[in-house]
């Protein structure tokens, strides 16, 4: 769910397989169901698929929840100070 781009909203299809990830768009919506504030924390490992389910920005069957920790498996994103 985007609420400032509606057209960013409805189903993606993830494929990952051999370390490598595939994007595609779909007509129908199934699965997981990702509000947008929950994308980049996934992508960027800050938060996993359950803290991200716990927060109500990932609904999913626990099936499906697991295996999002599993792909989005990461350490935490840092940044070194040097100011």
């Amino acid at each position: 769910m985007d609420d400032l781009f509606p057209e960013n909203c409805g189903g993606y299809r993830l494929a990952v397989s051999g370390g490598r990830a595939t994007v595609e768009r779909l007509s129908t919506t199934r699965g997981l169901r990702l509000h947008v504030r929950g994308l980049a924390p996934l992508w960027s490992g800050f938060y996993g698929a359950r803290q991200l389910a716990a927060l109500g920005w990932l609904e999913g069957e626990r099936e499906q929840l697991e295996a999002a920790e599993r792909i989005f498996v990461g350490s935490e994103p840092w940044m070194s100070e040097g100011f």
